[in-house]
């Protein structure tokens, strides 16, 4: 059972590697810098702009499983997708399984969290909820930043077709847990430096990539 899986996730990994970077119009930019391979566990935060930021995650790696709340299964392939992959879904009012997620970890599984909680259609960074980085510090895991630039303009909310642009994925270098210049005091800080340094790093990206030909 557990190969079977593995095969079909790489075959999963490879479909949506495919999709992404044949989108008609639009051009994905994939930056690894850091080389990172989620070989060892971690806790991936990133920003939420569009229904495709899924997508373009599960096209990067195999070994991830996304965590989301009740709102996000409400769609009907959202749904179907969460469920063939085993993603996690948070019901309303109630806390992550730490155990559940646990056992996935142990397994090698990566979790996957949007803090800012909800898809934010403009180019901004939202306030952070704390639930990411509390799994860190319970389950004692790495933060690997993703940050992801334009998915809200090639697929706007509220829409059924994708519009002609420029995706950035970029991968930020491994935080290692219990670094103090990111983990503060405890997960609460973590959770206020964090939100400081996507306000930062998304910044730059819009200064690198919104271009005039950006808009063109």
């Amino acid at each position: 059972k557990g190969r079977s899986k593995r095969i079909f996730r790489d075959y999963i990994r490879m479909c949506f590697w495919f999709d992404v970077n044949h989108i008609w119009g639009v051009h994905f930019n994939y930056i690894n810098s850091s080389n990172e391979d989620f070989v060892n566990p971690a806790v991936i935060v990133c920003n939420h702009q569009s229904m495709l930021d899924t997508a373009f995650l599960m096209a990067i790696s195999s070994k991830i499983i996304i965590v989301a709340n009740s709102h996000a299964s409400n769609h009907l392939v959202t749904r179907k997708v969460f469920q063939w992959m085993d993603f996690y879904t948070i019901p309303d009012n109630e806390s992550a399984d730490i155990f559940h997620l646990s056992e996935l970890i142990k397994e090698g599984y990566s979790i996957v969290v949007f803090p800012e909680g909800i898809r934010n259609e403009k180019s901004s960074i939202l306030r952070f909820h704390k639930g990411a980085f509390y799994l860190a510090e319970k389950l004692h895991l790495d933060t690997v930043p993703i940050y992801l630039h334009g998915v809200n303009h090639v697929f706007p909310r509220n829409t059924l077709c994708t519009y002609s642009g420029k995706v950035t994925l970029e991968i930020g270098d491994r935080i290692k847990y219990g670094d103090k210049d990111y983990y503060g005091h405890d997960y609460k800080d973590c959770t206020r430096l964090m939100r400081n340094l996507y306000d930062k790093k998304f910044q730059l990206m819009k200064n690198q990539h919104e271009t005039i030909e950006y808009y063109i």
